[in-house]
């Protein structure tokens, strides 16, 4: 499933999105999200691929993250 890429969205990532626990792929890549990353998407624990680059995220990781044992692909690379 592909979310949301491309499409100029903005705000912060809404933490009910963590509520999505059969989702294995989430991309959010080139908006115009900003705020930190919700410690909620650790609960995402069948995600394999999360894409996040692009957008205009702040702050550091949540550890939650770290939890996500399945995945493999993970970006965030072009953010403040």
């Amino acid at each position: 499933m592909q979310l949301c890429s491309g499409n100029r969205l903005s705000g912060e990532i809404p933490k009910d999105l963590g509520n999505f626990r059969s989702l294995t792929y989430l991309n959010l890549e080139a908006n115009q999200f900003s705020g930190t990353l919700p410690s909620e998407l650790g609960k995402l624990v069948n995600l394999e691929t999360l894409m996040l680059s692009s957008n205009n995220f702040s702050g550091n990781l949540p550890e939650e993250l770290g939890g996500l044992k399945n995945l493999t692909d993970f970006r965030v690379n072009d953010n403040t």
